[in-house]
């Protein structure tokens, strides 16, 4: 332990033994306890609350797509009424019947009650048209309102043939402002187009959804110029409070009690232009009590409608028993709990001070250990299945390899070898895994790597296999070698050259004793150089120095003896033993001999 952790220690302990202070303690713990759980209760309400808005605005989002998407289906539907109409040279009222009845409204298009055809009927057709269509059935025919006009739109086929919907039969739709507007709107644009707000001649509040009928012969290029004179309408009759229970039944699903849903006319919500309030209870503005609200617009027949989503008090209430019941009963029960442990903290000061500084040290040793052992992980790791597939790719795999763990996770070991180790690969795993005949693993070797960017590299290659519940996988540890194989190499060829240099040597000094020159010698200064080679240079040396000396003695002797008369004279070579020793002792001899005998001619010369 430092020195700062002592001191550190000591007023931790200077302040607990402190009489006033444990008798504080616990009550500081419950007044501090009831204000951070008045922060948390707070917060969790405020999250709640979050929480709860993104329900909501999840379910609104949910709504109104698919109430866009029902929608739409509506103008297709018409527009098929239309085609049905435009394709045929005739349609009787008979046929109209047959091809409402399979759309199946009720089921398929709810809030729609009744489909129209409102013929273009120009003023000098008006009398042919009432008298044919008496004449086709409807003997009490006539065009509504009366009066002279231009040209008329009555409703002339309509479906459900109801009682109700009898009552428009031959109701001149383009003496309505509101109608008339739309109808127009549609047949300039070619578009389907949907009117306001309107009351309808069946009954309650509605909308006409307007698709223009032209001419089978107006060719498609000159559509533009026909648009001005459709021969009539395809007209959808929408009630709007059935249209909106008929989808909201199955939408809504299980915010049907929670949700309100509120739809109006335009993008400004107003009480004139509510189309629909599935409560009766306004939630415009300040009027609303609803915790969550959200505003939306969907497009409809060339009009926007605005749909005004507001929660309902069931919904409330599930934000509000989240933090109102469970939040503040633990908030208590937590605050008394934090109490009676400071309690027990107090009494149990001294121990917990040591168990805590013990459980501290260790902490630190088992991290500094982990340090240590993560810091020293130098070599690539590479776990791979049974397949050969990889499943794990460490950091200095990444490095050694090039690749990123989601370019190899997944694929075959082999890609991180050359040929011809990749293609054999697969052979060599599955001979293992059938006959247990270890190729690479459990044994380890060297190895050439392939890197991303195709270079190869050797590589040191330990392979361990680890059984685990149901499978089996395998642990390659894998050791780039490339600076090692350098430095082998440099080695190798300066162990050659220094070889070479040697050799050199030694041809020189034997070259010029063949020529009868003692001066030279083998001269070492090559860092390579080895025990062997200067042990070779110290002998041979040697011996050019003995020989040197040798040859200066039998020299020296031979010319005292023969040239200067001396006689006696011996060869003196220190240090030398053996062969040199012996050709010394050898030349002394003949000069002892050759002594004696001039000794013996001058006896006999002077007797």
């Amino acid at each position: 332990m430092t020195q700062s952790d002592n001191k550190v220690t000591n007023k931790f302990t200077t302040v607990w033994n402190n009489t006033l202070f444990l008798r504080l303690f616990p009550w500081l713990i419950l007044v501090f306890s009831i204000f951070i759980t008045s922060q948390l209760y707070m917060l969790e309400k405020e999250k709640d609350q979050q929480a709860m808005q993104g329900v909501f605005d999840k379910a609104v989002e949910n709504i109104t797509t698919r109430m866009q998407i029902r929608i739409q289906s509506y103008p297709l539907m018409l527009g098929g009424v239309g085609g049905f109409i435009d394709s045929s040279e005739e349609v009787s009222r008979s046929e109209f019947n047959r091809y409402v009845s399979r759309l199946e409204l009720k089921e398929n298009y709810p809030g729609i009650l009744a489909l129209s055809f409102n013929p273009r009927v120009l003023k000098a057709e008006k009398d042919a048209h009432i008298a044919a269509v008496r004449e086709s059935g409807i003997p009490g025919y006539e065009i509504k309102p009366e009066g002279e006009r231009d040209s008329y739109t009555p409703v002339l086929f309509i479906e459900p043939f109801s009682e109700m919907n009898q009552q428009v039969v031959g109701y001149d739709t383009f003496v309505d402002e509101v109608r008339r507007t739309a109808m127009m709107e549609a047949s300039d644009t070619g578009n389907a187009i949907l009117t306001g707000k309107i009351e309808l001649k069946q009954r309650g509040t509605g909308a006409l959804l307007f698709v223009p009928i032209y001419s089978q012969d107006t060719p498609i290029e000159l559509l533009e110029e026909y648009r001005g004179t459709a021969l009539g309408w395809a007209v959808a009759v929408f009630q709007i409070k059935s249209m909106m229970e008929g989808m909201l039944s199955s939408i809504l699903g299980e915010y049907d009690l929670s949700i309100d849903v509120e739809l109006y006319d335009g993008e400004m919500p107003s009480i004139g232009t509510l189309l629909y309030d599935r409560d009766g209870s306004s939630h415009i503005g300040a009027q609303s009590s609803s915790l969550y609200q959200s505003v939306q617009h969907i497009n409809f027949g060339g009009r926007v409608w605005t749909v005004q989503l507001s929660s309902l008090p069931l919904f409330d209430a599930y934000s509000q028993n989240a933090y109102t019941t469970t939040l503040l009963a633990g908030a208590v029960i937590l605050s008394l709990l934090l109490t009676l442990i400071a309690f027990l903290l107090v009494n149990n000061r001294k121990r917990a001070l040591n168990n805590t500084l013990i459980m501290t040290k260790e902490l630190n040793e088992q991290r500094a250990r982990l340090n240590v052992t993560l810091d020293t992980v130098i070599d690539a790791v590479i776990t791979i299945d049974d397949k050969g597939c990889i499943e794990s790719f460490n950091l200095s795999a990444i490095k050694i390899f090039g690749y990123q763990p989601e370019e190899v996770i997944g694929k075959n070991v082999k890609i991180l070898m050359p040929q011809p180790y990749q293609a054999e690969h697969d052979s060599y795993l599955n001979r293992f895994l059938q006959e247990r005949t270890p190729h690479v693993i459990g044994i380890g070797r060297e190895v050439v790597g392939l890197r991303k960017d195709g270079s190869e590299f050797p590589m040191e290659l330990a392979v361990k296999e680890s059984l685990l519940t149901d499978r089996r996988i395998f642990t390659g540890v894998v050791r780039d070698i490339s600076e090692r194989k350098h430095i082998e190499n440099e080695l190798l060829l300066s162990k050659q050259e220094s070889e070479a240099i040697f050799d050199s040597n030694i041809v020189r000094v034997i070259d010029a004793l063949s020529r009868g020159d003692l001066t030279q010698k083998i001269i070492l200064g090559n860092k390579q150089e080895t025990d062997r080679h200067r042990a070779i240079s110290e002998n041979l040396n040697t011996m050019v120095d003995q020989l040197n000396r040798f040859s200066e003695e039998v020299t020296r002797v031979a010319r005292e003896v023969g040239t200067e008369g001396k006689l006696g004279g011996q060869a003196q070579v220190p240090g030398v033993d053996g062969t040199w020793k012996e050709l010394t002792d050898n030349v002394n001899a003949m000069a002892n001999n050759l002594t004696t005998q001039v000794r013996n001619i001058a006896e006999v010369t002077t007797a």
